[in-house]
């Protein structure tokens, strides 16, 4: 009897979009490869923001999320300008959004 892993390796061998990636792999990466941030400044730092691009978000949450909130005073409090703003979709939540608006006019 064969394990699940081995049934797997064996269906997906020769295959371009399997690869077995060992666990000590993701132990020994550097803090500048891992995915995750220690905060949001370095999330910012590491996605290549720059003055005049578009920050995008997907938003999902209804009246309750305040993580477009979050990022965009983040993203002014580390002095980025003449950026747009593309959202699915702004309500009364995101109004502290208009103040960064305001600066700019």
């Amino acid at each position: 009897m064969t394990t699940r892993e081995q049934r797997i390796e064996k269906y997906n061998a020769g295959r371009a979009i399997y690869q077995a990636v060992p666990k000590t792999e993701s132990l020994t990466r550097t803090a500048k490869d891992r995915k995750l941030c220690a905060n949001l400044e370095e999330a910012i730092k590491r996605s290549g923001l720059k003055d005049g691009m578009t920050v995008s978000f997907h938003h999902a949450f209804r009246g309750g999320d305040f993580v477009v909130n979050m990022v965009m005073n983040k993203i002014a409090e580390m002095g980025f300008k003449n950026l747009t703003l593309a959202s699915s979709s702004l309500i009364d939540s995101h109004s502290p959004i208009i103040e960064h608006i305001k600066m700019v006019s």
